[in-house]
């Protein structure tokens, strides 16, 4: 089977609308209204002409794969922001809808056709409280809490049959303290306590997450700065990660999910140290606790299975970037970045490790009185990512060339973008899935990131007013949808 080149086809059609008000109640106190809503219908087709040798007697077939979904998501958010008297207040309850139904169909010459179709469907509510209490002149008092209830309910679309439920109830409480005694120096700390209470077709499951941050900002000298800043959240898996619903991806492999899958504490440290006018020192570094990870495995009749484990992943990233005026509206900028990475589950055997590189440099020229700019940016990516029971190759290699031109008073900027690569860095790129007894190897060699491509953009700016969209804690934080992708 030649997997570099398949007959492959996708059809992606994504829109939804946005829409909210602002009411004044008073002065100080603001109360908004947001709905949004999205609607996606997404097709795939994948066929591969086979050879196949059974028994030393050769033979030809045809395979090919169907994953057809729907998806409609509705979401409705009211907000609140006020002042009582030195205490900020931002509260605000949302409700979002989301289902999916997907008809997934295997077929093979000579063979009988796998057709799996379900239904999938997730109700979220969440309430959110934030209050900002300023005393003693220099310090801050910051706490929130958050109520969030989430059900899923994965069906077979056929019969009407429950596959997989889950009631999903979680409290969160956190606080943050802040002192900033002069211009130069700040200091924060804080914590938060994630309670999850789970009750799911395999049982029921409680566990409790504490959640650190904090950040530092020190300026001892004019031209240096130093900045420190600690973040931990939890993620939780989707649906699709979760649901026993089972399926053949093609002849060799069917897929189930892993009801026993724990969230996801992922923390971050973000450190920089800068020099004013020469360049900036940083430093990161992500963890990942029971982060979600495919896995394969052999069952009794030879089939492969594919499923979900959680694994640690940590990852630490050093670089040095910078900015520099080399004539009168001429910039140039310049990062450079390393990371290595390491993967790690001792139950499983699973201790590897990956690394990667990353350039990227960028000119700028500016002629203020014609109002034009261009734009040379040089993109240069080579990573080895640490992947468990296969491989994974990224890498980018490009020459990016932008124009921007202003017109009818600043109202109507329009851009001109054109890509070129560099070289063969897209043959180059694959993943991979490698067992005993199988192994595949899939190139992306047809990625538009990389090939040569003209973009032009155009936007118009009506009347004088303006928009607002609630961005901070709009909506909910939840990105558990059924599918992938």
């Amino acid at each position: 089977m030649d997997l570099a080149h398949p007959n492959d086809i996708n059809h992606f059609y994504d829109p939804s609308i946005t829409v909210g008000v602002d009411y004044r109640i008073a002065k100080d106190h603001t109360l908004s209204l947001q709905m949004e809503g999205e609607w996606t219908d997404v097709k795939n087709r994948t066929s591969y002409d086979l050879e196949t040798t059974d028994s030393a007697q050769t033979g030809r077939a045809s395979q090919a794969s169907y994953d057809n979904y729907k998806t409609n998501e509705y979401t409705v958010g009211l907000f609140y922001s006020g002042q009582i008297k030195n205490i900020n207040i931002k509260s605000d309850i949302s409700y979002n809808n989301y289902a999916i139904n997907e008809n997934r169909l295997y077929s093979e010459t000579g063979m009988n056709d796998n057709v799996n179709s379900t239904h999938g469907k997730k109700d979220f509510i969440r309430y959110y409280f934030n209050a900002a209490i300023p005393f003693a002149k220099k310090w801050n008092f910051n706490i929130d809490y958050s109520l969030m209830w989430r059900k899923y309910i994965n069906t077979n679309l056929a019969t009407n049959e429950e596959i997989y439920t889950s009631i999903n109830n979680r409290n969160r409480v956190g606080g943050m303290l802040s002192y900033q005694p002069t211009d130069n120096f700040s200091i924060r700390v804080g914590m938060g306590w994630n309670n999850v209470i789970d009750r799911n077709t395999s049982g029921r499951v409680s566990h409790t997450t504490w959640e650190p941050g904090g950040s530092l900002f020190w300026k001892p000298f004019n031209i240096l700065t130093c900045r420190v800043d600690y973040t931990c959240n939890t993620s939780y898996p989707s649906l699709d990660q979760l649901s026993t619903n089972q399926y053949n991806v093609d002849r060799w492999m069917i897929h189930i999910g892993n009801p026993l899958l724990k969230q996801t504490v992922g923390q971050q440290i973000y450190s920089t140290v800068s020099i004013d006018k020469w360049f900036t020192l940083y430093q990161k570094t992500f963890i990942n606790q029971n982060s979600v990870n495919d896995i394969y495995s052999k069952n009794a009749d030879g089939m492969i299975v594919e499923s979900n484990f959680n694994v640690d992943r940590s990852q630490f990233t050093y670089g040095i970037t910078g900015q520099y005026q080399l004539l009168k509206g001429l910039m140039f900028n310049e990062d450079i970045s390393y990371y290595a990475e390491k993967l790690k589950n001792d139950a499983y055997g699973c201790n590897l490790n990956g690394h990667g590189f990353t350039m990227r440099s960028e000119l700028n020229y500016m002629l203020q009185r014609q109002k034009l700019s261009f734009r040379l940016v040089h993109i240069y990516v080579n990573n080895n990512n640490a992947v468990f029971q296969g491989e994974h190759m990224w890498g980018v290699n490009s020459m990016m060339f932008t124009v921007v031109r202003s017109f009818f008073k600043d109202n109507m900027p329009v851009s001109l973008n054109i890509l070129v690569p560099i070289d063969n860095m897209n043959d180059k790129r694959h993943d991979g899935i490698s067992i005993d007894g199988y192994s595949t190897k899939k190139y992306y060699t047809d990625q538009n990131n990389t090939g040569f491509g003209i973009m032009l953009v155009a936007k118009y700016k009506f009347g004088g007013g303006k928009s607002t969209r609630k961005s901070d804690n709009s909506f909910n934080n939840d990105t558990e949808k059924a599918q992938n992708f």
